[in-house]
């Protein structure tokens, strides 16, 4: 019996704030009673080029408003992944106290790229 499950399209939601979204991806451990919640991506970059322009601000408005952190892929990707992280744990929290993330890209040559949860924004 394997020990991980996984889950598709599982719905989170914040009633408070009138928000939801469904968690692309969701891996169970039993055994160390763990989620690790996958976002996914398609970009219809190769992963060489997706590679140089991942983490490169845009060029005609470089900076995200009110929280004044690069505007790139990869940041836009965090947001959401730290979002949809905050809205399973209050939905399903107390099931799963152990909650990780993280981003898969599937690029248009076929190539993946994945970028865990990281602690900060690119500044």
């Amino acid at each position: 019996m394997p020990s991980t499950d996984l889950k598709t399209q599982v719905v989170c939601c914040c009633e408070k704030q009138n928000v939801a979204t469904a968690v692309d991806i969701m891996g169970v451990s039993r055994q160390r009673r763990s989620v690790v919640l996958i976002e996914l991506k398609y970009c219809s970059h190769s992963v060489k080029n997706l590679s140089r322009v991942y983490k490169a601000a845009d060029p005609s408005c470089p900076r995200l408003r009110y929280i004044d952190a690069r505007n790139c892929m990869h940041n836009h990707h965090q947001l959401q992944l730290r979002e949809t992280i905050r809205l399973f744990r209050l939905t399903h929290g107390k099931a799963y106290p152990r909650v990780e993330g993280g981003v898969l890209v599937i690029c248009a040559d076929g190539g993946v790229v994945f970028n865990a949860t990281r602690a900060r924004l690119l500044a």
